[in-house]
């Protein structure tokens, strides 16, 4: 009878135990799935942050490339047009002996040698709006040769032409701009220059491309009339 129930104490102390270790491993096995199934969402999450941001980055890609590709090919027809059909341009510039006084200049304290133009302009720029020009930057521009054989270029009047309708221009009875004297220092009187080009001179400013010059009009050797006072 002794036997039997110690037996019997003994039988439920292992199903105890058995169950104890079963339950352990099955909280064991919980917690690991738990721990895997965190993981997995963390992979996915970052797979599909990593393929969002894979896409955006290609798509920008294959639109910079189609941009690019395509302002190029609006550069290229832009200058293949100009040199095919190169643009007919026509201008006339007169002017009267250039005077030279001794003047005072803004901001200047003391008196220098100043030159003052009078000169009539026309020229027809209309031949170079096109489909792609956005806008047309003229100048009139004075070139001399000083006493050191320098060559100087002094830019006197200036104009923005942004419509075809304006790419006519007339100028009569106009004065420079800008004020005009030696750039040497030496004055016009002493032999710095006796006499100077002017140079009608465009930049034509595309909408797509690289910026072009040119030339409209030019007149050579217009002496310098060298007087005492204005």
């Amino acid at each position: 009878m002794r036997e039997s129930t110690v037996h019997q104490t003994r039988l439920m102390f292992i199903w105890r135990l058995e169950s104890r270790v079963t339950v352990m491993s099955a909280c064991r096995a919980l917690i690991h799935l738990s721990f895997l199934d965190a993981n997995f969402q963390v992979f996915l999450r970052f797979h599909t942050m990593h393929s969002f941001f894979t896409r955006v980055n290609n798509v920008s890609a294959l639109l910079s490339s189609c941009t690019m590709a395509l302002l190029a090919a609006i550069t290229i027809a832009s200058l293949l047009q100009e040199a095919i059909y190169p643009p007919q341009i026509h201008g006339q510039i007169s002017m009267k002996p250039v005077k030279v006084f001794n003047a005072k200049a803004p901001r200047q304290r003391r008196k220098q040698e100043m030159a003052f133009l009078n000169f009539n302009m026309t020229a027809d720029l209309t031949p170079l709006f096109t489909w792609n020009t956005k806008q047309l930057f003229l100048s009139l521009e004075a070139e001399y040769e000083n006493a050191q054989g320098v060559n100087n270029t002094v830019v006197l009047w200036d104009r923005i032409v942004r419509r075809p309708e304006d790419a006519r221009v007339r100028v009569i009875g106009a004065k420079n701009k800008y004020a005009f004297k030696e750039i040497g220092g030496k004055g016009f009187s002493k032999g710095a220059a006796t006499n100077a080009s002017y140079a009608l001179k465009y930049n034509l400013m595309p909408y797509v491309g690289v910026l072009r010059y040119g030339e409209a009009a030019r007149i050579s050797d217009v002496p310098f009339d060298v007087r005492e006072e204005l």
